[in-house]
């Protein structure tokens, strides 16, 4: 018992070791491409042209991107520009389809 509670809990860690690595590397790249467009700004450069360089969606002053955490995941961006840039959001959506389990019969209450 203790042996394969412990081969468990070493797939366990070694998974989200995994999934910490995607995550960070994901969130370094919007980062650095965050700053890339804080730095356009500061330049004086069009920030507009660079986010259409760079496939980032824009609506009046909104920039939104996206970038891949897994085959289910990816981290999705949005800023606002004011006289600097502006984390709207920052966070985690799922892009894989669910879909429910319904291969256990449960009694609905009638007979």
């Amino acid at each position: 018992l203790t042996l394969s509670t412990a081969i468990s809990e070493r797939e366990f860690s070694e998974k989200r070791a995994v999934a910490a690595k995607e995550y960070y590397a994901a969130e370094t790249e919007a980062a650095k491409l965050v700053n890339e467009m804080q730095t356009v700004l500061e330049d004086g450069k069009d920030i507009y042209v660079f986010a259409e360089q760079h496939g980032i969606a824009v609506k009046d002053s909104i920039f939104r991107f996206q970038k891949t955490i897994d085959d289910g995941q990816e981290l999705d961006v949005v800023l606002r520009l004011s006289d600097h840039l502006e984390i709207e959001s920052w966070q985690v959506v799922t892009t894989a389809d669910w879909t429910p389990d319904d291969s256990l019969t449960v009694w609905d209450g009638s007979f």
